[in-house]
């Protein structure tokens, strides 16, 4: 396990202990490590190149939500998925040839607000989210 992830793994474990006690009323902060999947994509005007791919993958990631008032959050979550930059007919080669390795990034801070409701269902309110790219 990469130390970064060592460190979120650490993190993780050792936040309901900081935070105080375990009721959801009195709770200042919810932990939720995830994973998932998304889906690939097409990088337009490629020079060089008839077309680039992003193929799909797992992701996975890490949130946190602070609690500002009885039914609102600020929300900071982080996500990465391990990935390649694909080119297919570019000066690498004919054919679809693997550019580099990739890791897609998404860093997103907002907040939730949870309207009462007498269902199950709870729901809630979507912010803005910021993406990175960096090559390995």
């Amino acid at each position: 396990m990469p130390g970064k992830w060592r460190a979120i793994a650490a993190f993780t474990l050792l936040v309901p202990f900081v935070t105080g006690s375990a009721s959801g009323a009195e709770k200042k902060v919810e932990v939720t490590p995830f994973i998932g999947y998304r889906v690939g994509g097409d990088l337009p005007y490629v020079e060089g190149a008839s077309r680039a791919t992003i193929p799909e993958g797992t992701t996975y990631g890490l949130m946190l939500d602070f609690r500002v008032e009885r039914d609102g959050f600020i929300e900071v979550r982080y996500s990465v998925q391990k990935t390649e930059l694909d080119a297919t007919n570019s000066p690498l080669g004919p054919g679809q040839v693997k550019v580099t390795d990739l890791d897609v990034e998404h860093y997103f801070v907002g907040g939730t607000y949870q309207w009462e409701t007498s269902t199950l269902a709870l729901p809630f309110a979507v912010s803005r989210m910021v993406s990175g790219r960096r090559s390995l």
